[in-house]
């Protein structure tokens, strides 16, 4: 478990990319302010994530740190998170409404619960 005082090494950079990683859990990181630092460089950065879950993260206004009108476009989360079928934010008080809604929505679209 990393302390809240480390940093993922080369995160800004172009290649901070988990082609692999399926699932993510982030837990009580109250100071953390955007899940990731910057939009990646190429379109699938998380290829194969399918849930995501935020709980108890009180400073923590989004994913990325980037305009809510970016989150909101056609295609944003559908390019960034092609897989993703699960996400849940729990006790985030300061989380964007309007990631949370884009989020839902390309859910429900990729289930087939909205047409």
């Amino acid at each position: 478990m990393m302390s809240s005082e480390h940093h993922f090494p080369d995160a800004s950079s172009s290649s901070f990319c988990f082609p692999l990683l399926e699932t993510l859990v982030v837990f009580r990181c109250r100071k953390l302010r955007c899940l990731f630092p910057s939009l990646p460089s190429t379109q699938h950065h998380l290829p194969q994530l399918r849930q995501m879950t935020i709980g108890e993260c009180s400073e923590l206004e989004g994913l990325y740190n980037c305009d809510e009108h970016e989150i909101h476009e056609e295609g944003f989360i559908n390019n960034i998170l092609p897989n993703l079928t699960f996400f849940l934010v729990k006790n985030c008080p300061v989380f964007s409404n309007t990631t949370l809604a884009a989020l839902e929505r390309q859910i429900r679209c990729r289930l087939g619960l909205l047409r």
